[in-house]
C-alpha cells in the first residue's frame, strides 16, 4: 500500500507539471483577454522609456503608484499601461538607474530618460525565497548582472563569475574543457563538500551548474553570510549562489542573436632540453655518480638536426594545438501585460589546447509565465542540456599527457621508419618507461556524455491584498555515460598487448515540491513587514553501472561494445538515495526605512542522520541602520548614503560521502570456506557506522558598512566576517583491531575563516559622450584549524612517490605543504664535514636544516614549508563608451599563495632516464656556481629528490582576465537595416599572466578527486588564451 500511494503521489506530481505548462501554453499570447472587467474610468497610455543616450530600456519596470497595476517595457523600451484617468503617478525603476515618479495628467503617450545611478539603492535583488530592494538588505550579497557575465566568453558560469564578487573565490581544477571549477566562498570550511547551494529559477541543487548556458542568464546574487543563507538551512554552510535565467518582457516578440568564433592556444610552455644537452646532462649524471658514460651514449655531438641522430622532438609543439572555439545562440521572447514566453537555443563547441580534449554542450530553455487575473498566476523554466567531454588522461598524474610531454626524451620520434609510434629502445635504466604521449592523447579514447532535464513549475495565488500563497515543484533529471577503450600498440621496445572496454552510466534524479505562504503589510506610515512562511520537501536517488571487458579482436571503433571481447566480464552497480523534509520562516521589518531587520529560520530533517539527530534548527538575525536617513544627519556631496549592517546566524552542512554514515552498511564478500575450500558468499560490514552522527554547523558573524559617496558616484562596500564550522565530519585512524582502517564519520574538529571584503565601484557623469566605469575587489580571508579531535593532525588523502605532501595541524592553516628545508648547497668538503648530519653528500648536493637541533636528520625533521592558501585576492576592473564604441578590461590576481611543484621531482634531476627542464642547464658544477640546482647524479645518494622547501615556488599572479572593444552601429544605419541593435566585437580571455612561478599555470587548487591535496602541481592542464570575434544582433 505504502508504495502505491507514493505511486499516485508521483503521479500527482507530474500532471501539476504538466497543467502548469499547459496553462502557459495555452495564455502565452498577446491577444488574451482577462475575464475580469476593467474600470471604466481607466485609460490607456503608451510610452518609451530610454536612458541618457537614448537607447532602450528593455525590461524597465512601470507601475501606477499605490496600485497593483504595472507593465515592462519591451525590446524598444515600448510599454502600453491602463492607468486612472486623474492623477494618476508612474513609478519607473530600472536596475543601474534612478527611480522616476511622473505624474500622467492628460499625456497619452510619455517618453521617459533614466538617469544612471551607481549601483542604484533602489534596484531589486534575488534573495532567497524572494527579491529585495539593494538599500533594504540586512545581510552580505553580492550581485552580478547580465551585463557583467558578457564581458567573458566561456563556457560556464564559475568562469564567467571568476573575480567578480568579494569573498568569491573560483579555480579551475583543471584547464581542460569541461573540467571541474572549485567555488569556494569565505574560504574552505570542511574536509568535506565545500561547494555552495546552486538555486536555479527557484530550484535547489548541488549537482553543479556545468550544464547551464551563461548566454541564459539574467543575473547571479551571491548569498555569502547566515543573514543572507540561512533560509536554506543545512545546505546552505558554504554559501549560495543563486541563478535567474531571463524572461520575455511584454511587446513585440524579439529574436536576439549571439555569435562568436575564435581560437585558444596555451599560454606558454615549459623550456626542456633538446637531445644534445639531454645527452649531455646525462653523461655527466653517470660521471658523478662514478659509473661509465659511453656504454649506451656515444658523444653529444651526435644527437640533433644534421647529425647522425638528428631526431629533436619538442613533445609540447605535438601535443598543444592552436584549437577553434565557438558559440551560437538563439534566443525568441515576448509577451503581453498578462503572459511572457521566452525560447533559446544555444550551442557551444570547443577543442582543447591539448590534442584529443574537447567539449560540447547543445542547449534548450523554455521560460514563460500567465497571469490568469491580479490573483492567479503560472509559470514554468524548463531546461534541456546535453554536454559531450573528450578527455586526455590528465588527473594530475604522472601518467598525464603533459607530464609525458616534458619527460618523454627528445630523441624519440612521434612515428618511426614504419608507421608506428615512437617509443623508447633500449635497456630501462638508460630510456625509462616512459610514453608516447602523443598517441598517448590519439589512441586512448575516454568520451563522457550527459544530458540533463531541469524543470521547476509555480502558480501564486493572492489569497487576499498582499497575501500570496506559492506552490512550486521541480524536477531533475542527469543522466551520465561514459566510454573508456584502451588500446593494443606497438611503441619503440613495449607493447600493449591486451585492450579493453570500459562503460559506465549514471542516473540522478531530484524532485522538490516548496509551498509559500508571503505577506506583507503596513502598520501606519512608519512600519513596514514581510512575512514568509513555508514548507519544503526533497528527494535524490543516484544509480549506478559499470562493466568493463578486454580481449577485443582489434582497436576498430565499431566494435567498441562489451559482447564483442572475449575476456572476462567485470561488473558493479549500486543505488543510494536521501531526502530532506524542511520548514522555513522570516520575517523583514523596516522603521522609517532608515532601521532595518530580518530573522530567518530553518528546520531541517536529513535522512543522512539517524533518527535522534535527524532534525537540525538554523536560525539567523541581522540589522541594518541607514544612518544617512536621520534628521541629524548632513546629506553634503561627500557622503551621500550610509548603511551599518551586522548579522549573526548558524548554518547547517549534510553533505558528506555517505548517505548511511549512522548505519551499518552491507557489502557481499566471498570466502573459501570449510575442507574443500569452495567459495562462499557473505556480507560483512563495508565501514564502521555511527548512529549519533549529525550535522556540521557553521556559525557566522557578520559586520557590513555600505556608502555612496560624491553625488553617490562612488560605491564603497566592506564587510568583516567570522565563519566558525563545528562539529566538523572526519573519519579517524581506528584501531587494528576493529577490522578498520579508519572510524566512522564522527563529529568532531573545527575551522575558523575569517577575514575583511571590500568593494569599490566609480561611475563618470552620464552626461558627457564619454563615460567609464572603474572599479575593484579585495578579499584577504585568514584560515585556521582550531580542533582535529582526538589527533593532532591529518595528512593529504593523496600519496605519490610514497610521499604525501600536505598536512593538516591544529593552529595553522588547511593543507600545508610538509617537508625538510633546503638550505642551499654544499660548495665543497668542508661545508659537507662542518654540517656532520648527511655523510653520504658530496659538494653540489643539497643541504637540509636539523630543525629540531638533535644533531640527527632525519624524519623529525621534516616542518611546515608553505601554504597554499593566498593572504588576499584582488580584481580589478574598467569599463569605458565613447559614442557607438565600448571598451572593458579586467584583471584577477591572488598573492602569498605556495605552489607545491611536484613535476621537479622528476624533470629537474637527473637520477632518472627522463628528459629534463633547462633549468638544469645551471646545476652546480664547481665551487661558487651554483647554490639552488644541485649536481646532477645518477644515483642520488643524498636524496636531493626528497620533498623539500625546493619544491616551493611563489604562486602569486595577476591576470589580464578579459579584454573585450564593441562597435554598435548607429541608430540612423539601425532604421535603414530593420534591425534593432547590430553590434561586432573582439575579446580575449587569459591574454597575459605575470607570476614567478615555473609552471604551466599559477592558479591552482585542489588535485581532481582530492579534499586535502591542495595547490600541488603535476603538470596540470593549464587555463588556455582564447581571442574571439562575435556579433550581438536584435531583431
Amino acid at each position: 500500500m505504502k508504495k502505491q500511494i507514493r505511486g499516485l503521489i508521483s503521479k500527482a506530481r507530474v500532471v501539476g507539471f504538466l497543467i502548469c505548462s499547459v496553462a502557459f501554453a495555452y495564455n502565452a499570447n498577446a491577444n488574451y483577454k482577462s475575464p475580469f472587467p476593467t474600470d471604466a474610468k481607466d485609460k490607456e497610455i503608451t510610452g518609451n522609456v530610454v536612458d541618457d543616450q537614448g537607447i532602450p530600456l528593455p525590461g524597465a519596470s512601470i507601475v501606477v503608484k499605490g496600485t497593483m497595476k504595472g507593465a515592462s517595457a519591451d525590446f524598444d523600451g515600448n510599454f502600453t499601461l491602463q492607468v486612472p484617468a486623474e492623477d494618476a503617478v508612474l513609478v519607473i525603476s530600472y536596475l543601474g538607474y534612478k527611480t522616476q515618479e511622473i505624474s500622467v495628467g492628460s499625456s497619452s503617450h510619455i517618453v521617459v530618460q533614466m538617469e544612471p545611478e551607481a549601483n542604484s539603492l533602489e534596484g531589486v535583488m534575488v534573495v532567497g525565497y524572494g527579491k529585495q530592494k539593494v538599500k533594504d538588505l540586512t545581510g552580505s550579497v553580492g550581485f552580478v548582472n547580465e551585463s557583467v557575465l558578457k564581458e567573458s566568453s566561456v563556457p560556464t558560469v564559475s568562469q564567467a563569475l571568476q573575480g567578480k564578487v568579494a569573498g568569491v573565490q573560483i579555480t579551475a581544477d583543471s584547464g581542460e574543457p569541461g573540467g571541474g571549477i572549485a567555488v569556494r566562498i569565505r574560504g574552505t570550511g570542511t574536509f568535506g563538500n565545500n561547494d555552495p547551494l546552486y538555486v536555479i529559477d527557484g530550484f535547489p541543487t548541488k549537482s553543479g551548474i556545468s550544464s547551464v548556458n551563461p548566454s541564459d542568464i539574467a543575473s547571479i546574487s551571491i548569498l555569502k553570510d547566515a543573514a543572507a543563507s540561512a533560509i536554506y538551512g543545512a545546505r546552505a554552510a558554504n554559501g549560495v549562489i543563486i541563478i535567474t535565467t531571463k524572461k520575455g518582457k511584454a511587446g513585440v516578440s524579439k529574436i536576439n542573436i549571439e555569435s562568436y568564433y575564435g581560437f585558444q592556444q596555451a599560454a606558454n610552455q615549459i623550456d626542456v632540453l633538446n637531445s644534445h644537452d639531454y645527452v649531455m646532462i646525462t653523461k655527466e649524471a653517470y660521471r658523478n655518480s662514478g659509473l661509465p658514460d659511453d656504454e649506451f651514449w656515444g658523444d653529444p655531438s651526435e644527437y640533433g638536426p644534421g647529425t647522425a641522430n638528428p631526431t629533436d622532438t619538442n613533445w609540447q609543439d605535438e601535443v598543444f594545438r592552436n584549437a577553434p572555439i565557438q558559440n551560437h545562440q538563439f534566443t525568441f521572447s515576448g509577451g503581453s501585460e498578462k503572459s511572457d514566453y521566452l525560447l533559446s537555443l544555444g550551442y557551444y563547441g570547443l577543442e582543447g589546447i591539448v590534442v584529443g580534449s574537447g567539449f560540447e554542450r547543445i542547449s534548450a530553455r523554455i521560460n514563460g509565465s500567465t497571469k490568469f487575473s491580479e490573483k492567479f498566476k503560472v509559470g514554468t523554466n524548463l531546461s534541456l542540456t546535453t554536454n559531450t567531454q573528450d578527455v586526455v588522461p590528465d588527473d594530475h598524474s604522472w601518467t598525464s599527457v603533459l607530464f609525458g610531454a616534458l619527460r618523454e626524451r627528445p630523441m624519440v620520434p612521434v612515428k618511426d621508419a614504419n608507421g608506428d609510434w615512437g617509443g623508447n629502445i633500449g635497456p630501462a635504466e638508460y630510456v625509462g618507461d616512459g610514453g608516447n604521449p602523443l598517441r598517448l592523447a590519439l589512441l586512448n579514447y575516454d568520451s563522457r556524455k550527459s544530458y540533463r532535464v531541469l524543470g521547476n513549475s509555480y502558480l501564486e495565488y493572492k489569497l487576499f491584498k498582499d497575501f500570496t500563497f506559492k506552490s512550486s515543484f521541480g524536477y531533475d533529471f542527469l543522466y551520465s555515460k561514459g566510454k573508456d577503450f584502451d588500446p593494443t600498440y606497438t611503441e619503440g621496445s613495449s607493447q600493449a598487448i591486451q585492450n579493453q572496454l570500459s562503460e559506465t552510466s549514471s542516473i540522478y534524479t531530484t524532485w522538490v515540491w516548496e509551498n509559500t505562504l508571503n505577506y506583507t503589510f503596513d502598520l501606519g506610515e512608519d512600519h513596514h513587514f514581510d512575512v514568509l512562511a513555508g514548507i519544503t520537501k526533497e528527494e535524490n536517488r543516484y544509480e549506478t553501472l559499470n562493466a568493463s571487458r578486454k580481449d577485443f579482436p582489434n582497436n576498430q571503433k565499431y566494435i567498441w561494445y562489451l559482447d564483442a571481447g572475449t575476456g572476462t566480464r567485470d561488473n558493479s552497480g549500486g543505488t543510494s538515495e536521501y531526502a530532506l523534509m524542511s520548514y522555513l520562516g522570516r520575517l523583514n521589518y523596516n522603521f522609517k526605512n532608515r532601521y532595518l531587520f530580518q530573522a530567518n529560520v530553518r528546520r531541517d530533517g536529513s535522512s543522512r542522520f539517524g533518527e535522534s539527530n535527524r532534525f537540525g534548527t538554523f536560525p539567523s538575525v541581522s540589522a541594518g541602520w541607514i544612518m544617512s536617513e536621520e534628521g541629524f544627519y548632513d546629506n553634503t556631496k561627500t557622503f551621500n548614503y550610509v548603511k551599518l549592517r551586522a548579522s549573526y546566524g548558524k548554518l547547517g552542512n549534510q553533505d558528506i560521502y555517505s548517505n548511511y554514515p549512522w548505519a551499518n552498511n552491507l557489502d557481499l564478500v566471498y570466502y573459501p570456506f570449510g575442507t574443500s575450500q569452495a567459495t562462499v558468499p557473505g556480507y560483512a560490514p563495508n565501514a564502521a557506522s555511527n548512529p549519533d552522527v549529525t550535522w556540521e554547523t557553521t556559525i557566522q558573524s557578520n559586520f557590513g558598512l555600505d556608502l555612496k559617496l560624491f553625488n553617490s558616484s562612488v560605491s564603497l562596500t566592506a564587510d568583516y566576517f567570522i565563519k566558525d564550522t563545528e562539529d566538523m565530519l572526519l573519519t579517524l585512524p581506528a584501531p587494528a583491531t576493529s577490522g578498520y582502517s579508519t572510524t566512522a564519520y564522527t563529529n568532531v574538529g573545527k575551522i575558523r575563516n575569517s577575514g575583511i571584503e571590500l568593494a569599490l565601484d566609480y561611475q563618470s557623469p552620464s552626461d558627457k559622450a564619454f563615460t567609464y566605469n572603474i572599479g575593484g575587489n579585495f578579499t584577504k580571508i585568514r584560515n585556521e584549524v582550531k580542533d582535529l579531535g582526538s589527533v593532532d593532525y591529518i595528512w593529504s588523502d593523496q600519496a605519490y612517490l610514497g610521499e604525501r605532501w600536505t598536512r593538516t595541524e591544529v593552529g595553522k592553516p588547511i593543507s600545508q605543504f610538509f617537508g625538510y628545508v633546503a638550505d642551499g648547497l654544499f660548495q665543497n668538503d668542508s661545508d659537507v664535514t662542518a654540517h656532520g648530519m648527511q655523510p653520504d653528500a658530496k659538494p653540489g648536493d643539497i643541504r637540509f636544516v636539523d630543525v629540531n637541533e638533535d644533531g640527527v636528520l632525519d624524519d623529525k625533521d621534516r616542518t611546515y614549508i608553505g601554504d597554499p592558501n593566498p593572504d588576499f585576492t584582488f580584481s580589478a576592473y574598467a569599463q569605458t563608451n565613447y559614442k557607438n564604441i565600448d571598451f572593458s578590461v579586467r584583471v584577477y590576481g591572488s598573492y602569498g599563495n605556495d605552489i607545491y611543484n611536484g613535476m621537479i621531482r622528476q624533470v629537474e634531476t637527473a637520477s632518472e632516464p627522463y628528459n629534463k627542464w633547462s633549468n638544469i642547464l645551471n646545476r652546480w658544477t664547481g665551487e661558487g656556481t651554483s647554490n639552488s640546482v644541485p649536481r646532477v647524479t645518477r644515483d642520488d645518494i643524498n636524496q636531493n629528490t626528497r620533498s623539500s622547501s625546493r619544491m616551493i615556488e611563489d604562486g602569486s599572479f595577476i591576470r589580464i582576465k578579459n579584454v573585450q572593444l564593441g562597435y554598435s552601429l548607429p541608430k540612423s544605419v539601425l532604421e535603414k537595416l530593420k534591425v534593432d541593435r547590430l553590434r561586432f566585437y573582439i575579446s580575449a580571455e587569459n591574454l597575459h599572466t605575470f607570476t614567478s612561478y615555473r609552471g604551466y599555470d599559477p592558479e591552482m587548487y585542489q588535485t581532481k578527486g582530492s579534499r586535502t591535496d591542495l595547490g600541488v602541481d603535476r603538470a596540470k592542464y593549464p587555463v588556455a588564451s582564447s581571442l574571439v570575434l562575435g556579433v550581438n544582433l536584435s531583431l
